[in-house]
């Protein structure tokens, strides 16, 4: 624990917290309603090069999904033995 209240990082903010909520509950239907979307256009093509667009459209999908900020915890000692978390992490 943190010596005190002061040491723990800051809440999210509004805003932050209601992107990530928002992102948590949405990603998969909007990804879900693309798809559908995108193999419907490839139903008159033929199976090898619809595999190809499908596994395109994925990597494409993968790289412009962006999840929220990562924010680690302050680094404390622990008030005992003096140990950072980092140390602990790396035995």
């Amino acid at each position: 624990m943190p010596p005190s209240v002061d040491h723990f990082p800051p809440n999210p903010t509004d805003e932050e917290e209601e992107f990530r909520i928002h992102w948590v509950k949405n990603r998969s239907q909007h990804i879900k309603t693309h798809f559908e979307t995108f193999e419907y256009g490839l139903r008159d093509k033929p199976i090898s090069e619809s595999k190809i667009l499908v596994k395109q459209e994925i990597n494409s999908i993968s790289q412009q999904l962006q999840p929220p900020e990562f924010k680690p915890s302050c680094d404390v000692l622990n008030n005992k033995i003096k140990v950072s978390i980092v140390e602990k992490h790396a035995c």
